[in-house]
């Protein structure tokens, strides 16, 4: 981002789409990220999720609209699981997201794979999965 490349405008580049969680328009909205989990913590302490231990029936939700800087300076306060200053997002527990980009298309990651959804692209709460310990 320093250097003020190709990749990092694309970045920070807001990409304005409609949101609806449980039936709740949050209406269109220019949006940096929208992020969903369903575990507290990504790996290395970091902590955007730390409402999810208490839901495990639902999904905790993140939108980032604030400016670039302004996110980043939040950054330490989502490590420590406090999330991002009203100013720069929103956070809460669902069972569904509608997500409808205003350009018609939605980049999402998975696990680090990258896919896209032509049209609106619902996030619903799957079945638990039990995992064996040995």
């Amino acid at each position: 981002m320093l250097t003020r490349g190709d990749f990092a405008r694309r970045i920070v580049t807001p990409h304005v789409a409609s949101v609806v969680h449980d039936g709740v328009a949050l209406g269109a909205r220019a949006y940096l990220a929208l992020a969903a989990g369903t575990v507290a913590e990504v790996g290395l302490g970091f902590t955007p999720f730390p409402q999810t231990d208490r839901h495990p029936d639902a999904f905790q939700f993140i939108t980032v609209h604030g400016r670039p800087v302004d996110v980043v300076a939040d950054l330490p306060r989502v490590w420590l699981g406090r999330g991002l200053r009203p100013l720069n997002g929103d956070s809460f527990i669902a069972r569904e997201v509608v997500i409808t980009p205003r350009d018609g298309v939605v980049d999402y990651m998975v696990d680090g794979d990258l896919y896209a959804s032509h049209g609106p692209l619902t996030l619903l709460v799957g079945p638990t999965v039990p995992i064996l310990r040995i």
